[in-house]
C-alpha cells in the first residue's frame, strides 16, 4: 500500500484501526452493504416464513382447548413442546440455507475491509466458494438453537422446573459458545483458504480465548434483533425481516473488522507481514 492510499498527495486517507475502518467502509460501500444485506436476507426469508407458520399453528391448536378441563395445562404444555420439537428440527436445514446466503455477504465484507474492490458479483462469488462451509456453520448454530429451545420449552411446562431449569442453563450456555465458534468460523472462512479441520481448531481456540470480545462483538451485532424481538407477534417477524434486508450487509462489515483485528494480533503475523493490516493506513497496522 503506497503512501498516497494514506491520504497524501490529494487521496482520502485510509483508516487507522480496525474500529474505524467499519465507519469508513460502511460510508464508502453504503449502498453496496445495502444490497448484500437484502440478498442475503432472501436466504432468511424461509426460516421467517417457517417460524411465522409454527408460530400460527401453535395459536390456532392452542384456541381450540377448553381452559376449564383439568386437562388443560397439561395439553397446551405437550402443544408447546410438540411444537418446539417440529419448528426447532426443521429450523435446522433452514438455518443452513441462509448461511449460505450470508457467505455472501461475508465474503464481499472480507474484500470491502481488506481494501480490495468489490462488485456485486463478489457476493455472489462468495456464495460459490465459501456457500458449502458456510452451510455447515448453519447447521451447527441450527442443532445449537434447537439444543436451547427444547429444554425450555420443557422448563416452561414442567411442574418440577429445577432440573429443566438446569438443562435450559446449560442450553444457554452452548448456544453462547457455539455462536463464539460460528462467528469465527464464518470470518476464517471468508479470508482463508485452509482446511475445514485447521479453521474448526481455531475457531475453538478463538471462542474461548477471546470469548468476552466475541461475546461483546456478537451482542453489539445481534442488538437490533433483540430489540426487534420486544415487538408483539406477528409484527415482530416484519421487523426482523426489515431488519434484515437493511443490516445483514452492515453487520457482516462489523464483524468482520472485529475479526480481522484479532486475526492481525493471532494469525496473520504468522503469514507474513504483508498480511497484517490489509485495508488500513500502514501506520495504524496492528492498533
Amino acid at each position: 500500500m503506497d503512501k498516497a492510499a494514506c491520504g497524501t498527495q490529494g487521496y482520502k486517507p485510509l483508516p487507522a484501526t480496525r474500529f474505524k475502518s467499519f465507519f469508513y467502509y460502511s460510508k464508502e460501500y453504503f449502498f453496496k452493504l445495502v444490497i448484500f444485506g437484502a440478498a442475503g436476507a432472501l436466504f432468511f426469508l424461509p426460516q421467517l416464513l417457517w417460524t411465522f407458520a409454527s408460530n400460527y399453528s401453535l395459536a390456532k391448536g392452542a384456541a381450540v382447548l377448553d381452559p376449564s378441563s383439568p386437562a388443560y395445562a397439561d395439553s397446551l404444555a405437550a402443544l408447546r413442546i410438540s411444537g418446539t420439537l417440529t419448528s426447532g428440527l426443521v429450523s435446522v436445514p433452514l438455518f443452513a440455507l441462509f448461511f449460505v446466503g450470508l457467505s455472501g455477504a461475508f465474503y464481499a465484507a472480507m474484500r470491502i475491509s481488506t481494501g480490495r474492490f468489490c462488485t456485486v458479483a463478489d457476493f455472489f462469488k462468495g456464495i460459490k466458494t465459501c456457500g458449502p462451509r458456510f452451510a455447515l456453520a448453519g447447521l451447527v448454530f441450527g442443532l445449537s438453537l434447537f439444543g436451547f429451545r427444547l429444554p425450555f420449552a420443557l422448563y416452561s411446562a414442567a411442574k418440577n422446573q429445577y432440573v429443566y431449569a438446569f438443562f435450559t442453563a446449560v442450553g444457554g450456555l452452548q448456544l453462547i459458545l457455539s455462536s463464539a465458534f460460528v462467528l469465527w468460523y464464518c470470518t476464517q472462512t471468508a479470508l482463508y483458504t485452509a482446511s475445514v479441520w485447521q479453521i474448526i481448531k481455531n475457531s475453538v481456540r478463538l471462542a474461548f480465548g477471546k470469548f468476552l470480545p466475541t461475546l461483546a462483538a456478537a451482542a453489539v451485532a445481534a442488538l437490533p434483533y433483540a430489540l426487534a424481538a420486544i415487538i408483539p407477534p406477528p409484527f415482530n417477524l416484519l421487523a426482523v425481516l426489515a431488519l434484515s434486508f437493511l443490516y445483514i450487509g452492515f453487520a457482516s462489515l462489523g464483524l468482520t473488522c472485529f475479526a480481522h483485528g484479532v486475526f492481525d494480533k493471532t494469525i496473520n503475523p504468522a503469514l507474513g507481514s504483508e498480511y497484517v493490516g490489509r485495508g488500513l493506513c500502514p501506520a495504524g497496522k496492528n492498533k
